[in-house]
């Protein structure tokens, strides 16, 4: 949730002109968030698309979910406050 609210300031600040490191931030936060990503940070393309459908243990069981249904080409409900019970 943490790097959602640091896109929303970077982009709520945007217009008032951002450093070359702040824009470059942005640009990644909207690629990660977006539902079509076009790279990870410092991969590529290949490295990217790989690492984005392996689903990777966090040890939070929700967000282990999260990372099934993405690694699935899934869209993670992010409302969710508990896994479902047929997962």
């Amino acid at each position: 949730m943490d790097a959602a609210l640091e896109e929303k300031a970077l982009r709520d600040r945007a217009s008032l002109g951002l450093e070359p490191h702040e824009s470059l931030r942005l640009a990644q936060l909207e690629d990660v968030f977006s539902d079509e990503p076009v790279y990870l940070p410092d991969l590529s393309p290949e490295e990217s698309e790989e690492l984005w459908f392996t689903a990777h243990r966090t040890g939070d069981p929700l967000a282990d979910y999260w990372e099934r249904q993405i690694a699935r080409g899934e869209v993670p409900d992010l409302d969710l406050a508990e896994v479902p019970e047929e997962d």
